[in-house]
């Protein structure tokens, strides 16, 4: 992430990039990877299927309410690093850490699928535990009583719980004030208003925070729009290339040696 932001952002002057496991979302670099494996749908948490993408703080950036020059329009991972593109991808498709789910919740506080859980949970953060907004979250101001009888006779107690799709479908509020996902900590970005600017450290803010992402982590897959990608794991325990072959790039030796004791050998 902070490499890519140097390139990104301050035109960092390099001749190639080598990325190793990179915990960042491909669609960052092109936005086509979320399509790779179904990987909208595995990221997907199971109250919001069969919400409309339009309610999700992952396209409010879309909302055509916000003009071309709105700065709430950058809120988003699709082509955080579009410039980012002399790259070398060296990914583990057995990755544990950023190893992703098939859509089902899984408990987060392992190693395993901690890139997966950290994309989940915005939004739907155990109080105190960390900033909680956008994301998964519901507005409270959408949110579905329900009640039921307590163990004691006569108690009735009143759960909250989340829209249904076609609930969702029927609410007619304006998203930029009143969306349906969880509304960010800063009200003021919730307004008609136009927002020129967003200062870079909130910018960065919300992306981590409340922005989820739709595509699996580079670090783990291969981001189509870039011509080499390598997996560390192979049956021979080398790298192998698994796009455009006929590039004269080599990895010489197993893949522990590259890793722990320096690629031997990177050309074009």
């Amino acid at each position: 992430m902070l490499v890519s932001s140097a390139i990104q952002d301050w035109n960092l002057p390099h001749e190639k990039y080598f990325m190793l496991n990179a915990a960042v979302a491909a669609e960052a670099y092109d936005p086509t990877a979320i399509t790779t494996d179904n990987a909208k749908a595995r990221l997907t948490c199971p109250e919001w299927i069969g919400i409309d993408d339009s309610r999700r703080a992952t396209h409010w950036f879309e909302h055509p309410g916000f003009a071309e020059n709105d700065a709430r329009r950058t809120l988003t991972w699709k082509n955080r690093f579009s410039d980012v593109t002399k790259t070398v991808n060296y990914y583990s498709s057995e990755e544990d850490v950023l190893g992703c789910g098939q859509g089902e919740h899984i408990d987060p506080l392992g190693r395993e699928y901690a890139w997966y859980n950290q994309e989940r949970l915005k939004g739907n953060m155990i109080p105190g535990s960390g900033r909680n907004e956008g994301g998964w979250g519901f507005n409270p101001k959408y949110l579905i009583p329900h009640q039921t009888v307590a163990g004691e006779p006569g108690v009735i107690v009143t759960e909250w719980l989340p829209p249904t799709a076609y609930a969702v479908s029927q609410i007619t509020d304006d998203a930029r004030t009143s969306p349906v996902f969880l509304p960010f900590d800063d009200e003021t970005l919730h307004t008609t208003n136009l927002i020129e600017s967003i200062s870079r450290a909130m910018h960065s803010q919300l992306l981590a925070d409340a922005i989820p992402a739709e595509s699996l982590p580079v670090g783990s897959s291969v981001v189509p729009r870039w011509s080499v990608s390598l997996d560390i794991h192979e049956d021979d325990g080398g790298a192998r290339v698994v796009q455009n072959k006929n590039m004269a790039l080599e990895f010489k030796d197993s893949a522990n040696k590259n890793i722990y004791g320096g690629v031997s050998d990177v050309r074009s």
